[in-house]
């Protein structure tokens, strides 16, 4: 066997060794994607979602997108039923996040989420970064 034989075996050894440990790892972990809207994935002149469009569909299958924006709640909203998006959002420059109902499925939430339509809601604007780490680590209990 020549060198570029084997080292196109070797290539191929690797690259299978590489696909079942990401196979693996997806199978155990969820990635979360947090992104801006505007002029990110829309156009910042009129608005337009095809850029986001085309990444969402891509993306949807392996990965929760999470929307941040100074859009507000009905404005993302609005966008994700388009896009068939079903996750959190955060609104107004981060001043809220708000989750589908059933995303905590049957665990009880903290006494400070709000129902707002079909989704829970929390206020993220009086709070400090360890009081909110510490409020949603609870859920995972």
């Amino acid at each position: 066997m020549n060198l570029i034989a084997a080292e196109f075996n070797a290539l191929k050894l690797w690259s299978n060794i590489l696909q079942l440990w990401f196979d693996n790892l997806n199978s155990f972990m969820i990635f979360f994607i947090f992104s801006d809207l505007d002029g990110t994935f829309l156009n910042h002149k009129n608005y337009n979602y095809g850029n986001l469009k085309k990444y969402v569909s891509l993306l949807n299958a392996n990965c929760k997108i999470i929307f941040n924006s100074s859009k507000t709640y009905e404005e993302i909203l609005y966008l994700n039923r388009l896009l068939k998006v079903f996750n959190p959002f955060i609104v107004e420059n981060g001043a809220c996040i708000f989750f589908p109902e059933t995303y905590f499925g049957n665990k009880k939430v903290d006494k400070k989420f709000f129902r707002h339509k079909n989704h829970l809601g929390y206020q993220l604007t009086k709070f400090n970064s360890e009081k909110i780490i510490d409020t949603f680590s609870k859920l995972r209990s």
